[in-house]
């Protein structure tokens, strides 16, 4: 996850290693992977290069050229495509306008290509990085002030996106629009912009941020729809890898769906796919980060229980199964077996008329 300038031996070195298959408004990729990217796929990217370039004022240059490993692919012989033996999940070339990077880290690598300004210190390079490519954040183990002089290796990157992303619910993404134009050391420009050192605001992010932040997007999905109140939630969707809510998987397409739950208690849901998951949906403040073990226990645990990383709970097709849902928002996820188009049937009813205990 690094954003350097290549010297032109590296550059001869690195030129070219995947045929072109895909092309978006911003990005020529190529892929070894052992999946499709779908429609769904490519304006997620898309989404996060306009996201990040009208939250700090940039434009990224058009026509990047960005090459895709999946995980086991991304090393060879202990070396990553970076061409370096550090642990690192992608790098962005901004001279060459190129990303190498494993599927995992494109998101991240594209944040770094809008931001292009070699001089900002990694703490907030890779933070903003995290940030807007839709990363959940929360509480790291160390100060933001004790990041100064730090590398992105020896930095606290759960600190870095935490901390970037209070200032931004703080003081709005404007202030991000100078900070991240500025020359020399950042934590002393933050000082020119924000009107205090990130020492003092050390403390003022230590009261006030909450445990976490769900990602910028939030659970913007298409809903689910309803027959009316105390009925059920049932679509017939079609997945298909050219429409902009499919996306591909390792064995076939998959798609979301949003609903909400008002009354606690057992719900059945059933879906004619290969499988059917569910994650109860965090938007905004996270205000207090339950224990893992107890999140678990739920039938179906919140987003940001197995962070960084959603939380799903699957169950296959096929089948009725029987949860207990709390009142909230949840994500429904429907996948197929195989890359063609097909139509997926999705329900969700109550099960009972009296709520139960999830225990």
């Amino acid at each position: 996850m690094l954003s350097t300038i290549l010297s032109p031996a590296q550059l001869l070195a690195c030129e070219g290693p995947l045929p072109i298959e895909y092309e978006t408004q911003h990005l020529q990729i190529g892929t070894a992977l052992d999946h499709s990217l779908c429609a769904g796929d490519l304006a997620g990217y898309e989404q996060v290069i306009q996201t990040t370039e009208s939250e700090l004022g940039l434009a990224m240059r058009e026509g990047a050229k960005v090459y895709v490993w999946d995980i086991e692919g991304w090393f060879e012989d202990g070396i990553n495509h970076c061409r370096t033996d550090h642990d690192i999940g992608g790098c962005a070339y901004r001279n060459t306008n190129t990303i190498y990077t494993s599927v995992g880290s494109l998101e991240h690598e594209l944040v770094h290509l809008v931001l292009r300004n070699p001089q900002i210190d990694d703490f907030f390079n890779e933070g903003l990085a995290e940030l807007y490519s839709g990363t959940q954040t929360r509480f790291g183990s160390s100060l933001p002030s004790s990041n100064a002089g730090t590398s992105a290796r020896t930095m606290d990157w759960l600190t870095a996106a935490h901390f970037l992303r209070w200032v931004r619910e703080r003081w709005g993404s404007e202030k991000l629009r100078q900070l991240v134009r500025t020359r020399g050391s950042t934590f002393a420009a933050f000082e020119e912009v924000y009107g205090m050192s990130v020492r003092a605001a050390d403390q003022l992010y230590m009261s006030e941020a909450p445990a976490g932040y769900a990602p910028l997007a939030g659970c913007d999905h298409p809903e689910l729809p309803l027959d009316g109140p105390g009925s059920r939630w049932h679509a017939a969707i079609t997945v298909d890898c050219e429409q902009e809510d499919t996306f591909g998987g390792q064995v076939g397409l998959w798609t979301r769906r949003s609903l909400v739950i008002e009354q606690a208690g057992t719900y059945a849901l059933s879906t004619d796919g290969a499988w059917l998951a569910m994650a109860g949906c965090s938007e905004g403040a996270i205000a207090t980060m339950e224990p893992r073990s107890e999140l678990f226990e739920r039938d179906v645990p919140p987003d940001y229980a197995s962070y960084p990383s959603t939380a799903l709970r699957w169950f296959e097709g096929n089948t009725i199964h029987s949860v207990h849902l709390d009142p909230g928002r949840y994500t429904v996820s429907i996948g197929s077996e195989g890359f063609d188009p097909a139509e997926l049937n999705v329900a969700v009813w109550p099960a009972a008329a009296v709520p139960v205990s999830p225990r």
